[in-house]
Protein backbone atom coordinates (compact mmCIF):
# COMPACT_ATOMS: atom_id res chain seq x y z
CA UNK A 1 0.00 0.00 0.00
CA UNK A 2 1.69 3.15 -1.24
CA UNK A 3 0.87 6.57 0.12
CA UNK A 4 1.04 8.62 3.31
CA UNK A 5 2.15 7.16 6.61
CA UNK A 6 2.96 8.68 10.00
CA UNK A 7 5.94 7.70 12.15
CA UNK A 8 6.14 8.43 15.88
CA UNK A 9 9.33 8.09 17.91
CA UNK A 10 10.26 8.73 21.52
CA UNK A 11 13.76 7.53 22.33
CA UNK A 12 15.86 6.84 25.38
CA UNK A 13 16.82 10.52 25.67
CA UNK A 14 13.20 11.23 26.67
CA UNK A 15 13.38 14.70 25.17
CA UNK A 16 10.08 14.44 23.30
CA UNK A 17 8.11 12.91 20.44
CA UNK A 18 9.28 13.14 16.85
CA UNK A 19 6.35 12.87 14.43
CA UNK A 20 6.69 12.67 10.66
CA UNK A 21 4.37 12.41 7.69
CA UNK A 22 6.05 10.52 4.85
CA UNK A 23 5.09 9.44 1.37
CA UNK A 24 6.22 5.85 0.81
CA UNK A 25 6.45 3.53 -2.15
CA UNK A 26 8.88 0.79 -3.11
CA UNK A 27 11.45 3.30 -4.31
CA UNK A 28 11.27 6.12 -1.79
CA UNK A 29 10.41 7.32 1.69
CA UNK A 30 9.91 11.06 1.28
CA UNK A 31 9.55 13.35 4.27
CA UNK A 32 6.49 15.52 3.69
CA UNK A 33 6.09 17.22 7.08
CA UNK A 34 7.44 16.92 10.61
CA UNK A 35 6.46 17.98 14.11
CA UNK A 36 8.23 17.87 17.46
CA UNK A 37 6.28 17.67 20.73
CA UNK A 38 8.15 17.89 24.04
CA UNK A 39 6.97 15.37 26.60
CA UNK A 40 4.85 16.98 29.30
CA UNK A 41 7.17 17.92 32.15
CA UNK A 42 5.42 15.83 34.78
CA UNK A 43 5.29 12.78 32.54
CA UNK A 44 8.95 13.14 31.58
CA UNK A 45 10.02 13.40 35.20
CA UNK A 46 7.99 10.30 36.11
CA UNK A 47 9.57 8.34 33.25
CA UNK A 48 13.09 9.45 34.15
CA UNK A 49 12.54 8.39 37.75
CA UNK A 50 11.10 5.03 36.71
CA UNK A 51 13.93 4.31 34.28
CA UNK A 52 16.65 5.33 36.72
CA UNK A 53 15.15 3.44 39.67
CA UNK A 54 13.94 0.47 37.59
CA UNK A 55 10.80 0.28 39.71
CA UNK A 56 7.16 0.91 38.78
CA UNK A 57 3.83 0.02 40.40
CA UNK A 58 1.12 -1.53 38.23
CA UNK A 59 -1.30 1.43 38.66
CA UNK A 60 1.47 3.83 37.62
CA UNK A 61 2.37 1.64 34.63
CA UNK A 62 -1.25 1.72 33.43
CA UNK A 63 -1.50 5.49 33.91
CA UNK A 64 1.76 6.24 32.07
CA UNK A 65 0.81 3.90 29.22
CA UNK A 66 -2.47 5.76 28.76
CA UNK A 67 -0.89 9.23 29.07
CA UNK A 68 1.77 8.41 26.51
CA UNK A 69 -0.81 7.03 24.12
CA UNK A 70 -2.77 10.28 24.31
CA UNK A 71 0.33 12.41 23.81
CA UNK A 72 1.45 10.31 20.84
CA UNK A 73 -2.03 10.75 19.35
CA UNK A 74 -1.91 14.50 19.88
CA UNK A 75 1.50 14.70 18.16
CA UNK A 76 0.07 12.84 15.16
CA UNK A 77 -3.00 15.05 15.00
CA UNK A 78 -0.87 18.21 15.10
CA UNK A 79 0.98 16.92 12.05
CA UNK A 80 -1.84 16.26 9.61
CA UNK A 81 -4.52 18.24 7.81
CA UNK A 82 -7.98 17.21 6.70
CA UNK A 83 -6.67 16.75 3.17
CA UNK A 84 -4.16 14.10 4.21
CA UNK A 85 -5.28 10.51 3.66
CA UNK A 86 -3.03 8.59 6.00
CA UNK A 87 -2.91 4.82 5.60
CA UNK A 88 -1.37 3.98 9.00
CA UNK A 89 0.70 5.20 11.92
CA UNK A 90 3.87 3.44 13.02
CA UNK A 91 4.54 4.15 16.70
CA UNK A 92 7.72 2.98 18.37
CA UNK A 93 6.35 3.77 21.83
CA UNK A 94 8.54 4.55 24.82
CA UNK A 95 10.96 1.82 25.84
CA UNK A 96 10.42 1.02 29.50
CA UNK A 97 12.54 -2.14 29.73
CA UNK A 98 14.91 -3.92 27.39
CA UNK A 99 16.31 -7.29 28.50
CA UNK A 100 17.30 -9.04 25.26
CA UNK A 101 19.06 -12.13 26.66
CA UNK A 102 18.15 -15.13 28.77
CA UNK A 103 15.30 -17.66 28.60
CA UNK A 104 12.64 -14.97 29.06
CA UNK A 105 14.22 -12.21 26.99
CA UNK A 106 11.89 -9.34 26.29
CA UNK A 107 11.60 -5.70 25.33
CA UNK A 108 8.74 -3.51 26.54
CA UNK A 109 7.52 -0.33 24.86
CA UNK A 110 4.46 1.53 26.12
CA UNK A 111 2.12 4.20 24.73
CA UNK A 112 -1.35 2.74 24.28
CA UNK A 113 -1.91 2.19 20.55
CA UNK A 114 -5.64 1.72 21.12
CA UNK A 115 -5.82 5.34 22.21
CA UNK A 116 -3.67 6.48 19.28
CA UNK A 117 -5.97 4.72 16.80
CA UNK A 118 -9.11 6.07 18.47
CA UNK A 119 -7.92 9.67 18.88
CA UNK A 120 -6.56 9.90 15.33
CA UNK A 121 -8.98 7.62 13.49
CA UNK A 122 -5.95 5.98 11.85
CA UNK A 123 -4.87 2.34 12.04
CA UNK A 124 -1.79 2.14 14.27
CA UNK A 125 1.08 -0.35 14.23
CA UNK A 126 3.33 -0.76 17.26
CA UNK A 127 5.29 -3.38 19.28
CA UNK A 128 7.97 -3.77 16.60
CA UNK A 129 10.68 -5.40 18.70
CA UNK A 130 9.24 -8.51 20.27
CA UNK A 131 8.74 -10.60 17.11
CA UNK A 132 12.51 -10.45 16.63
CA UNK A 133 13.09 -11.31 20.31
CA UNK A 134 10.75 -14.30 19.99
CA UNK A 135 12.90 -15.48 17.07
CA UNK A 136 16.00 -15.36 19.26
CA UNK A 137 17.14 -11.87 18.32
CA UNK A 138 17.99 -8.82 20.40
CA UNK A 139 14.98 -6.87 19.13
CA UNK A 140 17.35 -3.97 18.59
CA UNK A 141 18.55 -2.03 16.86
CA UNK A 142 15.73 -1.91 14.32
CA UNK A 143 17.20 0.96 12.33
CA UNK A 144 19.56 -1.15 10.13
CA UNK A 145 16.64 -2.41 8.04
CA UNK A 146 15.70 1.18 7.20
CA UNK A 147 19.29 2.35 6.79
CA UNK A 148 19.66 -0.19 3.99
CA UNK A 149 16.65 1.37 2.26
CA UNK A 150 17.97 4.94 2.50
CA UNK A 151 21.73 4.70 2.34
CA UNK A 152 22.59 1.79 0.04
CA UNK A 153 25.74 2.54 -1.93
CA UNK A 154 28.57 0.85 -3.77
CA UNK A 155 31.05 -0.63 -1.35
CA UNK A 156 30.90 -0.24 2.41
CA UNK A 157 29.12 2.46 4.40
CA UNK A 158 28.45 2.82 8.12
CA UNK A 159 25.43 4.56 9.63
CA UNK A 160 25.65 5.73 13.23
CA UNK A 161 22.50 6.70 15.09
CA UNK A 162 23.35 8.90 18.08
CA UNK A 163 20.19 8.95 20.14
CA UNK A 164 20.13 8.12 23.82
CA UNK A 165 22.12 5.02 22.87
CA UNK A 166 24.51 4.74 19.94
CA UNK A 167 23.86 2.08 17.33
CA UNK A 168 25.90 1.27 14.27
CA UNK A 169 24.85 -0.24 10.93
CA UNK A 170 27.34 -1.78 8.52
CA UNK A 171 26.11 -1.74 4.91
CA UNK A 172 27.68 -3.30 1.85
CA UNK A 173 25.65 -2.15 -1.11
CA UNK A 174 22.04 -2.95 -0.15
CA UNK A 175 23.02 -5.68 2.31
CA UNK A 176 22.99 -5.26 6.09
CA UNK A 177 26.27 -6.81 7.15
CA UNK A 178 25.73 -6.02 10.82
CA UNK A 179 24.02 -3.68 13.24
CA UNK A 180 24.30 -3.32 17.00
CA UNK A 181 24.39 -0.92 19.93
CA UNK A 182 27.93 0.15 20.71
CA UNK A 183 27.22 1.90 24.03
CA UNK A 184 25.75 5.20 25.20
CA UNK A 185 25.01 7.96 22.74
CA UNK A 186 23.72 11.11 24.40
CA UNK A 187 22.07 9.62 27.48
CA UNK A 188 24.91 10.10 29.99
CA UNK A 189 25.96 13.49 28.62
CA UNK A 190 22.37 14.74 28.74
CA UNK A 191 21.82 13.43 32.26
CA UNK A 192 25.01 14.99 33.60
CA UNK A 193 24.45 18.48 32.16
CA UNK A 194 20.84 18.37 33.41
CA UNK A 195 22.05 17.50 36.91
CA UNK A 196 24.89 20.02 36.98
CA UNK A 197 23.60 22.97 34.96
CA UNK A 198 19.89 22.44 34.37
CA UNK A 199 20.14 22.16 30.58
CA UNK A 200 18.58 19.30 28.63
CA UNK A 201 21.67 18.77 26.47
CA UNK A 202 25.15 20.14 25.79
CA UNK A 203 24.50 22.25 22.68
CA UNK A 204 27.32 21.70 20.22
CA UNK A 205 29.40 20.07 22.98
CA UNK A 206 30.34 23.59 24.12
CA UNK A 207 30.44 22.75 27.84
CA UNK A 208 32.43 19.55 27.29
CA UNK A 209 34.92 21.57 25.26
CA UNK A 210 35.79 23.59 28.40
CA UNK A 211 36.81 20.42 30.25
CA UNK A 212 39.60 17.86 29.95
CA UNK A 213 39.23 14.14 29.40
CA UNK A 214 40.18 12.12 32.47
CA UNK A 215 42.04 9.06 31.17
CA UNK A 216 41.43 6.95 34.28
CA UNK A 217 37.70 7.55 34.22
CA UNK A 218 37.56 6.87 30.48
CA UNK A 219 39.41 3.58 30.99
CA UNK A 220 36.92 2.60 33.69
CA UNK A 221 34.01 3.40 31.36
CA UNK A 222 35.56 1.39 28.54
CA UNK A 223 36.03 -1.62 30.83
CA UNK A 224 32.23 -1.98 31.07
CA UNK A 225 31.53 -5.60 30.00
CA UNK A 226 28.86 -4.56 27.48
CA UNK A 227 31.32 -2.35 25.63
CA UNK A 228 33.75 -5.25 25.28
CA UNK A 229 31.17 -7.85 24.20
CA UNK A 230 31.00 -8.83 20.53
CA UNK A 231 27.75 -8.30 18.61
CA UNK A 232 24.89 -8.99 18.35
CA UNK A 233 24.15 -6.81 21.34
CA UNK A 234 21.80 -4.04 22.45
CA UNK A 235 21.38 -1.97 25.57
CA UNK A 236 19.44 0.87 27.19
CA UNK A 237 18.90 2.80 30.38
CA UNK A 238 18.90 -0.50 32.27
CA UNK A 239 22.70 -0.20 32.12
CA UNK A 240 23.64 3.35 31.16
CA UNK A 241 21.83 5.52 33.68
CA UNK A 242 22.45 7.90 36.58
CA UNK A 243 23.47 5.04 38.88
CA UNK A 244 26.08 3.86 36.35
CA UNK A 245 27.66 7.31 36.35
CA UNK A 246 27.44 7.75 40.13
CA UNK A 247 29.25 4.43 40.72
CA UNK A 248 32.08 5.41 38.40
CA UNK A 249 32.44 8.86 39.95
CA UNK A 250 32.48 7.59 43.51
CA UNK A 251 35.80 8.54 45.11
CA UNK A 252 36.93 10.69 42.18
CA UNK A 253 37.35 14.43 42.61
CA UNK A 254 36.74 15.78 39.12
CA UNK A 255 35.48 19.08 37.81
CA UNK A 256 32.00 18.80 36.35
CA UNK A 257 33.18 19.95 32.91
CA UNK A 258 35.90 17.29 32.93
CA UNK A 259 33.23 14.63 33.53
CA UNK A 260 31.27 15.97 30.55
CA UNK A 261 34.37 15.94 28.35
CA UNK A 262 35.07 12.34 29.38
CA UNK A 263 31.50 11.26 28.70
CA UNK A 264 31.73 12.76 25.22
CA UNK A 265 34.99 10.92 24.62
CA UNK A 266 33.41 7.71 25.94
CA UNK A 267 30.78 7.76 23.21
CA UNK A 268 33.39 8.45 20.53
CA UNK A 269 35.65 5.70 21.89
CA UNK A 270 32.84 3.13 21.86
CA UNK A 271 32.13 3.90 18.20
CA UNK A 272 35.82 3.81 17.27
CA UNK A 273 36.28 0.45 18.96
CA UNK A 274 33.24 -0.97 17.14
CA UNK A 275 34.63 0.15 13.77
CA UNK A 276 38.15 -1.15 14.38
CA UNK A 277 39.12 -3.73 11.78
CA UNK A 278 36.08 -3.18 9.56
CA UNK A 279 36.52 -2.31 5.85
CA UNK A 280 37.01 1.32 4.83
CA UNK A 281 33.83 3.35 4.40
CA UNK A 282 32.25 6.66 5.31
CA UNK A 283 30.46 7.18 8.62
CA UNK A 284 27.02 8.76 8.23
CA UNK A 285 25.64 10.16 11.50
CA UNK A 286 22.00 10.73 12.42
CA UNK A 287 20.11 11.45 15.63
CA UNK A 288 20.55 14.35 18.03
CA UNK A 289 24.25 13.63 18.44
CA UNK A 290 24.84 14.74 14.85
CA UNK A 291 24.50 18.33 16.14
CA UNK A 292 27.22 17.87 18.78
CA UNK A 293 30.16 19.43 16.96
CA UNK A 294 32.73 18.29 19.50
CA UNK A 295 31.49 14.71 19.34
CA UNK A 296 31.59 14.77 15.53
CA UNK A 297 35.18 16.05 15.67
CA UNK A 298 36.18 13.29 18.08
CA UNK A 299 34.51 10.65 15.90
CA UNK A 300 36.45 11.87 12.88
CA UNK A 301 39.71 11.92 14.81
CA UNK A 302 39.27 8.52 16.46
CA UNK A 303 37.84 6.57 13.52
CA UNK A 304 40.00 8.16 10.78
CA UNK A 305 36.93 8.01 8.53
CA UNK A 306 35.00 10.66 6.63
CA UNK A 307 32.27 11.50 9.15
CA UNK A 308 29.25 13.63 8.29
CA UNK A 309 25.59 14.17 9.12
CA UNK A 310 22.88 12.37 7.14
CA UNK A 311 21.79 15.90 6.17
CA UNK A 312 24.53 15.74 3.51
CA UNK A 313 22.62 12.84 1.90
CA UNK A 314 19.31 14.70 2.03
CA UNK A 315 17.93 13.04 5.17
CA UNK A 316 17.11 15.12 8.24
CA UNK A 317 19.12 13.55 11.11
CA UNK A 318 16.49 14.50 13.70
CA UNK A 319 13.62 12.65 12.03
CA UNK A 320 15.24 9.61 10.47
CA UNK A 321 14.13 7.25 13.25
CA UNK A 322 10.53 8.43 13.13
CA UNK A 323 10.60 7.93 9.36
CA UNK A 324 11.78 4.38 9.98
CA UNK A 325 8.68 3.51 12.01
CA UNK A 326 6.39 4.83 9.30
CA UNK A 327 8.25 2.58 6.87
CA UNK A 328 8.02 -0.35 9.28
CA UNK A 329 4.25 0.16 9.57
CA UNK A 330 3.89 -0.20 5.80
CA UNK A 331 6.01 -3.35 5.88
CA UNK A 332 3.79 -4.82 8.61
CA UNK A 333 0.58 -4.14 6.70
CA UNK A 334 2.14 -5.70 3.60
CA UNK A 335 3.40 -8.66 5.67
CA UNK A 336 6.98 -7.98 4.59
CA UNK A 337 9.68 -9.25 6.98
CA UNK A 338 12.25 -6.74 8.17
CA UNK A 339 15.82 -7.58 7.19
CA UNK A 340 17.13 -7.70 10.74
CA UNK A 341 18.38 -11.23 11.43
CA UNK A 342 21.89 -10.36 10.27
CA UNK A 343 22.01 -7.57 12.84
CA UNK A 344 20.04 -8.85 15.82
CA UNK A 345 21.01 -12.53 15.78
CA UNK A 346 17.45 -13.76 15.22
CA UNK A 347 16.97 -17.17 13.60
CA UNK A 348 15.07 -15.57 10.72
CA UNK A 349 13.71 -12.26 9.48
CA UNK A 350 10.26 -11.63 10.92
CA UNK A 351 7.20 -9.54 10.14
CA UNK A 352 7.32 -7.06 13.01
CA UNK A 353 4.53 -5.11 14.67
CA UNK A 354 1.03 -5.49 16.05
CA UNK A 355 -1.87 -3.81 14.24
CA UNK A 356 -4.54 -1.79 16.05
CA UNK A 357 -7.30 -0.98 13.59
CA UNK A 358 -8.96 2.42 13.61
CA UNK A 359 -12.51 2.49 15.00
CA UNK A 360 -15.21 1.61 12.46
CA UNK A 361 -12.64 0.31 9.97
CA UNK A 362 -14.35 -2.33 7.84
CA UNK A 363 -12.18 -5.22 6.71
CA UNK A 364 -12.85 -7.02 3.44
CA UNK A 365 -12.96 -10.79 4.00
CA UNK A 366 -12.94 -13.29 1.17
CA UNK A 367 -15.65 -15.78 2.09
CA UNK A 368 -15.49 -19.35 0.75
Amino acid sequence: MDGLYIGLMSGTSLDGIDAVLVNINDQQCELVRHHYAPLHDQLRERLLRVLDEQHLSLPELCAIDAQLGLQFADAANQLITRKDRVIAIGSHGQTLAHYPTGPFANSLQIGDANRIARQTGITTVTDFRRADVAAGGQGAPLAPAFHAQLFATHGHRYVLNLGGMANLTHLEGERVMGGFDVGPGNVLMDGWIKQQRGYDYDAGGDWARTGRVDDALLAAFMATPFVQEPPPKSTGRELFNADFLARHLDGRNLAAADVQATLTEFTAACVSQALAGLPPGDLVVCGGGAHNQLLMERLTQRTKRATYSSEHLGVNPDYLEAMAFAWFARATLNQVPLRLAGATGASENTVAGAIYFAPNLRLTVNEP
